[in-house]
Parts: structure tokens; sequence; C-alpha cells
């Protein structure tokens, strides 16, 4: 009763945020860890109150092995306009790699992207390290660093760079309660200036449903000027 709750909620949302949208955070703080026999989709959406921007895509993964799994995004956005169409933003194929642990309580591995944009905006290849660490029983602290850069057409110089974090607390069985954190740098062709960079923290709360699924809603405020002051997020996820 309560999945179908929410898949009715999420039917009646999504058309109001299409009226007014485009483009916003549908990143996350993902870890280390791959589960073998693991097979998943995911829906995952974010809007950004002040500048109407919305941003929707979807996931399918499946682990290998138990060290290596595959992902395969799409993207899509929306304008806000009255008559602008749904848009391709991108599609992106990930690999995972969990690489052998640091120590007991300290879990390492590599994420390797290759994303395919549209409306002749450039390519991009990523390489991101992972790291989890194990506080507690109930405590998680979680850091990566991104870097990535661009090929073809009007592709920028240098290589850009990111990271991401959170501090994860296990309430329960179900329930986890997070506080995340995403930081833009800039590329080492051009810096910017702590001014000029992109921050966002704020927390988030991920619940397990039973029978495979799990949802996530966040909201996420901006640090800096340049950065925007509200994105909200949510994530439902299907495993099988």
């Amino acid at each position: 009763m309560r999945i179908k709750i929410i898949l009715m909620l999420i039917a009646s949302l999504v058309p109001i945020f299409f009226v007014s949208a485009y483009g916003s955070n549908t990143g996350g703080v993902f870890g280390p860890g791959v589960k073998e026999g693991h097979q998943s989709i995911q829906y995952r959406s974010a809007y950004d109150p002040d500048n109407h921007n919305f941003a929707q895509r979807l996931h399918y993964q499946q682990s290998t092995s138990e060290n290596l799994m595959f992902r395969g995004i799409i993207q899509s956005r929306k304008v806000y306009q009255p008559d602008s169409d749904i848009e391709f933003d991108f599609f992106q194929a990930e690999l995972f790699w969990q690489l052998e642990d640091v120590s007991t309580n300290w879990q390492q591995g590599l994420r390797f992207d290759a994303r395919v944009r549209s409306d002749n905006r450039p390519h991009q290849i990523g390489l991101n390290w992972m790291h989890d660490f194990s506080l507690s029983p109930r405590v998680l602290a979680r850091f990566l660093l991104l870097s990535s850069t661009e090929i073809g057409s009007n592709a920028r110089s240098g290589i850009n760079l990111q990271s991401r974090s959170s501090l994860n607390y296990r309430m329960n069985d179900s329930w986890t309660l997070s506080l995340e954190m995403f930081n833009n740098l800039g590329t080492t062709g051009n810096f910017n200036g702590l001014s000029n960079q992109n921050h966002q923290i704020g927390p988030a709360l991920t619940g397990n449903l039973g029978d495979g699924w799990q949802i996530f809603a966040g909201v996420l405020a901006g640090v800096t000027d340049t950065t925007p002051d509200q994105s909200y997020r949510f994530w439902l996820t299907k495993s099988f």
C-alpha cells in the first residue's frame, strides 16, 4: 500500500515539475562497495525552485562479479518555456571497481565514466576515487574525488575537479539520515576563486520500504553566491 501511494504521488508531481524546469543536481555521493549479484533500476529527479530548473534520469546497474559493476544512465531536461519539449541531456556509461580494502574500516574503489552530450556540447570521460570509513556500527563517512576531461567540439582545457562527501547515521534497519556536501572546484586550466565555485550542503533521508524498494529524499543549500540557493532531490530504486 505504501509503495502504491508513493508511485501515485510521483505521477502527480512529475507533470508539475515539467512545466517549469531544466537541469539540476542529480548526482549522488556514491560508495565503493559492489555486491555480487546486484541488479537494480533507479529513477532520480532534482528541482531548483529559484531558477525553475529540473532534471530527471534513469539508471540501470548490474554487478558482473564481487568487485565489478556497470551502470547505464540516460538524463533529460526541460527548458522553462510553455511550448518547450523534454530534451535529451546526456547518456553515461559507468564501471565501478571495488579495490582491496585499506583496512577493516576503510573501503576504496574507482569509477570510470564516459558521457555523450547533446546540442554540440563536449563529451566527457572521468575517473573517480571513492572512500568509505566506518566510524561505528551506525556511522559511516564517505569521501569522493572526481576528475573529468572534456573532448570534442567546444571542449574546455584542463581537468575538472570535484569532491563530494557525506556523513551517514543508520537510525535503524530501514532508515538512514545523512548530511551531504558537493564541491565543484573548476578546471586545472582555469581554477575559480572560492566565491565563484559551486558548493552545496544539506540533509537527506534514505528508507528501505521492503520488497527491494528504496526511497531517497533530500535538499541542498547553496554555500556561495554562484550556487543555487536550494535544490530538492528525489530517488526511487527497485532492486531485483
